[in-house]
Formats: C-alpha cells, sequence, structure tokens
C-alpha cells in the first residue's frame, strides 16, 4: 500500500469514528423525537379532530 492509499484509509476510519461517536450522541435525542412523534400520531388517530384537520 502506496502513501496515498496509507492516508485515504486513516481519513476513512476517521470519518466512519466520527460517525459512530455523532449516532451515539444523538441517538438518545433520536429516539426521545420518534417516541413523541409516534405518541402525537395515535393521539391524532385517537382524537376527535376531523380528518382534513390532521
Amino acid at each position: 500500500m502506496n502513501l496515498a492509499e496509507q492516508l485515504k484509509a486513516k481519513k476513512d476510519l476517521k470519518v466512519i469514528e466520527f460517525a459512530n461517536e455523532f449516532l451515539e450522541t444523538i441517538k438518545p435525542q433520536l429516539i426521545n423525537a420518534a417516541e413523541e412523534g409516534y405518541s402525537a400520531y395515535w393521539y391524532t388517530i385517537n382524537s376527535d379532530i376531523p380528518n382534513e384537520k390532521r
């Protein structure tokens, strides 16, 4: 492997590491948002709000 390939491999590894850290950081927020969205969805489905206003 030449120097350019080694540098690219290191850069790719850094990108993957950053992406993993980023996802671990935002995972709780994503889960919370999904739960809130799910709850809001079922609230509107089970409420008396007319279909055209949902």
